[in-house]
């Protein structure tokens, strides 16, 4: 919600995002230890369609999704909601 306040009406925001919480992995236990202790920025664990269906909730529309990587990696191209 706080990127849609901060784009124009029409604006693209683009995100690729690492979304480890479809399953458990050793990455993802790493990620989460790392975040919590400091060492990396806060992780939050989306599934790619938990991922997409927040973003449209905070008001975009999703024009474009991929995912990047084996591990999941969701790219995701949306414009704001007029």
């Amino acid at each position: 919600a706080r990127i849609r306040e901060l784009l124009k009406p029409g604006g693209v925001f683009l995100s690729a995002t690492d979304c480890l919480g479809a399953r458990p992995s050793v990455m993802g236990l790493k990620k989460l230890v790392k975040s919590r202790t400091g060492k990396m920025p806060y992780a939050a664990f989306f599934t790619q369609r938990g991922l997409e269906r927040r973003i449209a909730r905070s008001g975009f529309a999703v024009l474009e999704r991929e995912n990047l990587f084996p591990i999941p990696n969701l790219f995701v191209a949306a414009r704001v909601k007029s």
